[in-house]
């Protein structure tokens, strides 16, 4: 899902199902961290939703990522949990990357956050949209931050205009049996555990997308560079130094 949702290639982003609005590289170079859910959501007047998914935070080097010397830390297992009152009809699947755009971010999963929002979704066959999370009211005593985007997919039938409560919270039996009973949610995402070897192609992939976002980025500046220049000595017009 990352590769097609960061496509240009009009072949892959074609794969992608249908409305599904591009997630520009630059968010995954800017970011803190990444969340990837997926969730079940089913309703009829209330809603129910249920997942999981793992989170994974930018460890980055002294020398910066455009050096490539960034690393990720292993993932931090967490179950998604929401119900909703209002009016929902129907059944979908949503597949979900969560932009983390700083630290206190990607923190706030090491603890249960609890958010309460309105959530309109209106799904037929498969759909993606882009969105802000929902933070009209935090119930948790962790701030979280106002940028945090979430690129989803969705596949099914469902029409929901309600007012939905979303809990995620640390998977500690997933964690426990892959880090150990004392490796703790902080420790995961600061480094302090090895990563499990599945993770290192989604990691592969992200970093390639940054760093090919880094190479175009530069070549455009230089493209803006050479035009400025060209437009400070037309034609006919040489520039001599003493």
């Amino acid at each position: 899902m990352l590769e097609k949702l960061t496509s240009t290639e009009k072949g892959k982003s074609s794969e992608a199902p249908l409305g599904t609005e591009r997630m520009p590289a630059s968010e995954l170079r800017h970011c803190a961290g990444l969340a990837f859910t997926h969730v079940r959501k089913a309703g009829f007047g209330l809603s129910f939703e249920h997942g999981h998914g793992f989170v994974i935070a930018k460890l980055p080097g002294q020398s910066g990522p455009q050096s490539g010397s960034w690393t990720w830390s292993a993932p931090l297992f967490i179950n998604v949990n929401a119900g909703g009152l209002g009016v929902t009809l129907g059944y979908s699947e949503i597949d979900s990357i969560v932009i983390l755009d700083n630290l206190d971010a990607v923190r706030s999963f090491t603890h249960t956050v609890v958010e309460v929002d309105t959530d309109v979704t209106g799904a037929a066959g498969s759909s993606a949209a882009t969105h802000l999370p929902a933070t009209a009211a935090n119930l948790s005593d962790i701030k979280l931050t106002e940028r945090e985007f979430t690129y989803s997919v969705t596949k099914g039938v469902i029409i929901d205009v309600s007012l939905t409560g979303l809990a995620y919270s640390v998977d500690a039996d997933r964690n426990g049996t892959i880090y150990g009973t004392f490796a703790s949610p902080a420790a995961v995402l600061e480094g302090g555990v090895r990563s499990p070897p599945v993770m290192e192609e989604l990691y592969s992939l992200i970093d390639r997308i940054i760093k090919d976002d880094y190479s175009e980025a530069a070549a455009a500046r230089g493209r803006v560079e050479a035009e400025r220049l060209q437009g400070s000595f037309p034609e006919g017009k040489q520039l001599h130094q003493d």
